[in-house]
This record gives C-alpha cells, sequence and structure tokens, in this order.
C-alpha cells in the first residue's frame, strides 16, 4: 500500500498546519519507543508524515502526484544521469580524446537549460489559462460546462510544473556530482592517437628494459 501522509495522521487533505502538528504530536505520545507500548516503525510513519505535509513542495506534489518527494531517491537519480551522459560521450568518435567531465557537463548544462526554459514556457501557459478560465461566463447559475476541462487543463500543468521542477533539482545535482572529479592530462607517452604506452619496462628492477635472454 502507498504511503499516505494524510491517512497517517488521520487527517483530511485540507488541514492546515496547527491541526497537522497537533495531530502529529498526539500520535508521537502514543508510539514514542521510550512507552512501554511504544512502536518505532509508527512513530517513523509520523514524524515521515509529518515532515511531508509541513513542507510546501512535498505536500503539493503529493496532493497533484500521489507521489512523495525523495531525497535519497533523487540522489539515485542524478547519478544515473551523470553515468548516462559518460556513456553516450565515450560513444562518440572522439570520445575516448575528449575531456570526458566537460563533455559531461556541457550535456547536462544544456538539459537544464531546456528544462528551465520548459517552465517558464508552462508557468506562462498556467497564467494564460487562469485568464481564460476567468472570461467563460455562464448565465447558468448552477452549471458551467467549461469548468471541468479548465480545472483538468490546470491539473496538468500543474503536474508538468512539478516533474519539471524535479528534474531542475536532479539536473543541479547532478551538476554538483561532477565539482568532486577533475580531468588529468594524459600520462607521459600515452598518444590520443594510437593509446599506446612508451614507457619502460620493468623487469625484475631493470628499468632499462628486459635482459637479453628475455627479448
Amino acid at each position: 500500500m502507498k504511503f499516505n501522509p494524510y491517512q497517517v495522521l488521520g487527517i483530511g487533505s485540507e488541514a492546515h498546519e496547527a491541526e497537522i502538528r497537533r495531530a502529529a504530536r498526539d500520535l508521537a505520545s502514543m508510539y514514542h519507543p521510550d512507552k512501554t507500548d511504544g512502536d518505532t516503525e509508527k512513530m517513523k510513519d509520523v514524524n515521515k508524515a509529518r515532515d511531508i505535509l509541513l513542507d510546501p513542495a512535498r505536500r503539493r506534489t503529493f496532493d497533484l502526484t500521489g507521489e512523495i518527494y525523495d531525497e535519497v531517491h533523487e540522489a539515485n537519480l542524478a547519478k544515473n544521469l551523470v553515468m548516462d551522459a559518460a556513456h553516450s560521450a565515450l560513444g562518440r568518435p572522439d570520445g575516448h580524446d575528449a575531456n570526458l567531465i566537460s563533455v559531461v557537463r556541457e550535456t547536462l548544462r544544456l538539459r537544464l537549460a531546456a528544462v528551465a526554459a520548459a517552465r517558464v514556457d508552462f508557468s506562462q501557459e498556467r497564467i494564460k489559462a487562469a485568464a481564460t478560465r476567468r472570461r467563460v461566463f455562464s448565465f447558468c447559475a448552477d452549471e458551467n460546462i467549461f469548468d471541468k476541462m479548465f480545472e483538468d487543463r490546470a491539473h496538468n500543468i500543474e503536474t508538468t510544473l512539478l516533474d519539471l521542477a524535479q528534474q531542475h533539482r536532479v539536473l543541479k545535482a547532478a551538476l554538483k556530482i561532477l565539482d568532486d572529479y577533475t580531468w588529468l592530462p594524459a600520462p607521459f607517452g600515452l598518444t590520443d592517437q594510437s593509446h599506446t604506452i612508451e614507457l619502460p619496462l620493468l623487469l625484475n628492477g631493470d628499468s632499462h628494459g628486459p635482459s637479453p635472454e628475455n627479448r
């Protein structure tokens, strides 16, 4: 069963901050591990539910999508993005000669710019849709047949904006990962064309190459 913070706290989806805190406090007093009949797992669920509902972005995400924003999950997504970009870079004709870190960073920056532009576009679309809805007036007091269409459209836009916001966070986290890496110059004797190493062979402690009998 999917985790539902409202069900865990026993409150409705319209609950305000004070209700959330009160419900969490009451349940915590019941399940606290220090009590003889305490329950550690239920206590964790209460804390998790409280934290989600007191965070406006996480609560909004759950209300619209039923999904819970998870920092650990997004950190793993960021790592996967870096690896995917690296694999793609190595698949290019010059993949093994180019600065891999720079190529991956530029790929992620371009994607981040595209996501940022899309967020602006959809934010403007949300404003336009709301303005259009206000202009559709019904003389029938009890029904406006266009309302459902506008509600669905608004929901779709909000869901898309939440998805883009997550992509934006993940891409920024992926770029931050690259801050821990640098690209070193090629080792001495390693040519860009052949990728062969021309270094003295070290056999039996002889730095001048193999002995005549081993040549």
